[in-house]
C-alpha cells in the first residue's frame, strides 16, 4: 500500500514506487479530488508497462459508475462497490484468462 499524499509523492514518484515492486496487477482506491493525479499516474504506468491490469476503485467510482471511462483511457477497468471480494475473484480469473473477456460477468466490475 502507497499513499501518495502522505508521503508527497508526485504522479511519476509514485509511478516509480510501484513498479519497483515488480506487480501483476495495480489498483488505486479514490475520491474525487485524487482523480486527477491517480489518471496521470496510471498514464505513466500505461507508458512503461503497457500490459500491467490497472483497476480503480472506491468512492469516486462508487458514486459515478463508468463516467470515469470518458475520462480516460490509462486504465483497464473499474470495480463498483465493496471491492475486497470481487478483487479477489478478479485475480482468480486473471489466472485463467486474458483481459477483458476473463472479468465478463464479475459482479461489480465496469468496461
Amino acid at each position: 500500500v502507497i499513499d501518495a499524499d502522505i508521503d508527497g509523492l508526485t504522479e511519476t514518484e509514485m509511478a516509480d514506487r510501484i513498479l519497483q515492486g515488480e506487480p501483476d496487477l495495480v489498483g488505486f482506491s479514490l475520491m474525487t479530488p485524487q482523480l486527477p493525479s491517480t489518471l496521470q499516474t496510471c498514464f505513466e504506468l500505461k507508458q512503461r508497462r503497457p500490459n500491467l491490469p490497472l483497476v480503480l476503485g472506491g468512492a469516486h467510482i462508487a458514486s459515478t459508475g463508468d463516467d470515469v471511462f470518458s475520462m480516460a483511457d490509462c486504465f483497464d477497468f473499474a470495480i463498483d462497490g465493496e471491492g475486497e471480494l470481487t478483487l479477489l475473484e478478479v485475480c482468480e480469473r486473471m489466472q485463467e484468462g486474458s483481459l477483458p473477456d476473463c472479468l465478463e460477468g464479475v459482479p461489480g466490475v465496469l468496461f
